[in-house]
């Protein structure tokens, strides 16, 4: 959790079957427990204009989140337990002979999906003003290769996993040129990151 009421995704252990929290850029997500995960809370738009993404968009601090607290806790084998679907409770604890995976955040594209309001925004945007978009997607990455610094430090993390939604079962949202123009560079940036750090 970080500072009024916001985190970076769902509290599994949470009682409650529904409820609603705080991204960490200030971005309103809905966890419905019978749905299995989070998704925005309708009428959540936090930047109503890509070309005002650098005046509208306030970049998270993650220095206001108790990250060193958490992981002290997780490496103590001391945090609390957490629901899981297909078993009883299974206590969230370090152990050095499994592979510690952390879900970070959602991908370029999602992330603009999220400021914006919706894919169907993020789309148009990419579609109408490329270069705007092309600039988000190369801060949202600086910003990402932040926080994975800083978990490395934290955690001995053995891979980061990073998701985003590029289509459906149909299809994919955009052309593959597309894609090679405005989203590569900046996933494989991220990526490239985590393998120099030693992790997958």
């Amino acid at each position: 959790k970080g500072p009024e009421g916001h985190q970076l995704g769902p509290i599994l252990g949470d009682p409650r079957d529904r409820y609603t929290y705080l991204d960490a850029f200030g971005n309103s997500w809905t966890y419905d427990k019978n749905a299995g995960g989070a998704c925005m809370t309708i009428g959540t738009r936090i930047c109503d204009d890509i070309l005002k993404w650098e005046e509208q968009i306030p970049w998270p601090d993650l220095h206001e989140y108790n990250l060193d607290e958490r992981a002290a806790e997780f490496m103590k084998n001391n945090i609390p337990v957490f629901e899981c679907p297909d078993k009883e409770l299974e206590k969230n604890e370090y152990d050095p002979d499994r592979v510690l995976i952390l879900d970070i955040y959602h991908g370029p594209f999602q992330a603009l999906a999220d400021v914006l309001g919706g894919f169907s925004e993020a789309l148009e945007a990419m579609f109408v003003e490329p270069e705007a978009s092309r600039a988000f997607f190369d801060r949202f990455t600086d910003w990402m290769i932040w926080l994975m610094d800083r978990l490395a430090g934290l955690y001995p993390v053995d891979l980061f996993c990073v998701h985003d939604d590029w289509g459906t079962e149909k299809d994919a949202f955009f052309s593959p040129d597309m894609m090679r123009e405005l989203l590569f560079e900046p996933t494989k940036k991220m990526i490239d990151h985590a393998h120099s750090l030693g992790k997958l």
